[in-house]
């Protein structure tokens, strides 16, 4: 069994010929193990005064040998155990000793490897958050000089599409606003695009009505969907100008 030792429990990562997935620390031979760093032995577990008055092998359960190896992390801390029971007395010789050592290992390492992978996850979705914000801030930059622009006397009939490219520029900042409004692996996809589409409608003068059925999906997702809405509302307002909204 691979346990990990919580505040109140004892729960298994793992384990293979015992169906139980937790039981209480207290009172529990892995609780007492995670205690030191070396290993933990009970050849014969009704003649050890260290486990006479366990349940485990006192009650019915009947527990006889017990044999684990600390987790110890990189720092030194002892998350739980690597160990071996059975319900019969047996000698344990100092090679198996040193496989179950070299078990515990392979076990910190792929834990503290999915730790890793949870940690880089973590940094890369704050990069992308923080790539979407300069890249809004930065849309929202050019929306404006466009804007700027097409107010200027000297462009002529160029006002016209300099003020058209300044709307779909600041449409597809609000994209990237609204992308990160929900921290949740799944949203709200009529939420968002009402909140969208709220924006598109200051940015491009006319009435956007958002309605339908109030459907979840990922996160992921959501973006791509927000900037197909963005050039569907767009080029509706841009083509459609002389007709009813």
């Amino acid at each position: 069994m691979i346990s990990i030792v919580d505040e109140d429990r004892i729960w298994f990562k793992s384990h293979h010929g015992l169906p139980v997935k937790q039981t209480d620390r207290e009172p529990g031979l892995c609780a007492s193990a995670i205690l030191g760093n070396a290993p933990y032995l009970i050849e014969d577990a009704r003649k050890d005064p260290r486990s006479l008055a366990n349940p485990l092998v006192a009650g019915e359960f009947g527990l006889r040998f017990y044999a684990a190896v600390p987790l110890t992390t990189s720092d030194g801390h002892n998350l739980g155990t690597l160990c071996v029971i059975d319900k019969e007395p047996r000698p344990i010789k100092q090679e198996q000793i040193e496989d179950l050592k070299d078990l515990a290992s392979i076990v910190m390492d792929q834990l503290e490897l999915g730790l890793s992978s949870r940690h880089a996850v973590s940094k890369a979705n704050l990069m992308a958050k923080e790539i979407d914000h300069r890249v809004m801030n930065s849309l929202q930059f050019v929306s404006g000089l466009l804007t700027m622009q097409s107010r200027s006397p000297d462009v002529g009939e160029a006002a016209t599409h300099l003020e058209l490219a300044a709307h779909r520029v600041a449409a597809v900042a609000q994209v990237h606003r609204h992308f990160y409004a929900d921290a949740a692996d799944e949203v709200s996809c009529v939420a968002y695009l009402r909140r969208l589409s709220d924006d598109l409608a200051a940015i491009l003068g006319r009435e956007i009505v958002v309605t339908g059925d109030d459907e979840m999906v990922p996160a992921t997702a959501i973006q791509p969907i927000g900037l197909i809405t963005n050039e569907l509302v767009t080029n509706a307002a841009k083509h459609g100008r002389a007709k009813s909204t």
